[in-house]
């Protein structure tokens, strides 16, 4: 978090609460949370096949204000205890489910898992581009990932894996895809699962344990490229002023990843 005495103490007028921190107060709760809660519910609750459309400047503008009112940390909170954690239970649920009764459809729904959360949080990190950058300092893409991580992912990584290496020895009994599409989301979520079972990522992740650490980010862009496909089907309609704060966000947390 940026600290308080990198603001110029000079700043007045409208901006004077800028760099102030607001607890959770009854206009934030009526008024302002609100309508961004609503947004946050439409990206979660759409699916892959069918996005939703939602007013991305109306919301990013909401968002824009209430940290330049001095809402930035009451919102992160929110967004993360109220809504993130929230949906990955939820996604946590059928898997717990399927673990030990269908190993192939636990797999399956373990890999549509990913993929959906990774597109979920590519719009969240839109709509919040500017409490990402102000706030968090371009980490909030770390911060949805831990939560993924914390919530779902630390329960079924051990169990997942060890079926994929059964999987190494029986051919086909995952599809090839799928395997590809789990090692390589997981290694977007986070590099550091590459640690877990090097040999098995290093077989879809072309150079890894061979390479440096600047050549390691360079492929985890390069996986990152196998969901540049989701863009067209994003959550959102976005205006081309979205779209530009999209990718300035993106660039902006590849570097963070270096």
């Amino acid at each position: 978090m940026i600290s308080m005495s990198m603001c110029s103490p000079s700043l007045t007028g409208p901006f004077r609460g800028f760099w102030e921190s607001k607890d959770c107060d009854e206009v934030y709760l009526n008024h302002h949370w609100p309508p961004i809660s609503r947004a946050i519910d439409l990206i979660l609750q759409s699916s892959l096949e069918t996005p939703v459309r939602i007013s991305f400047e109306e919301t990013y503008s909401a968002v824009y204000k209430l940290v330049c009112d001095g809402y930035g940390s009451v919102l992160q909170n929110d967004l993360i205890h109220k809504k993130i954690e929230t949906y990955s239970d939820w996604l946590a649920e059928p898997l717990q489910l399927l673990k030990e009764e269908n190993v192939k459809e636990y797999i399956e729904r373990f890999n549509e898992t990913l993929l959906t959360f990774i597109q979920k949080a590519r719009s969240i990190l839109a709509v919040f581009a500017y409490l990402d950058r102000i706030i968090l300092e371009h980490n909030l893409a770390k911060v949805l990932y831990k939560t993924f991580t914390d919530r779902l992912l630390c329960k079924h990584m051990s169990i997942v894996l060890g079926y994929l290496s059964e999987a190494e020895k029986k051919p086909f009994t995952v599809e090839p895809s799928t395997f590809a599409n789990i090692i390589k989301s997981l290694y977007l979520i986070n590099p550091d699962f590459a640690e877990l079972n090097p040999d098995m990522f290093s077989k879809f992740i072309p150079g890894y344990g061979h390479t440096g650490a600047h050549q390691l980010h360079q492929l985890s862009v390069e996986a990152k490229e196998m969901y540049s496909s989701l863009e067209n089907c994003s959550d959102m309609r976005m205006t081309s002023s979205g779209k530009r704060s999209l990718d300035t966000m993106e660039e902006s947390a590849d570097m963070d990843n270096t």
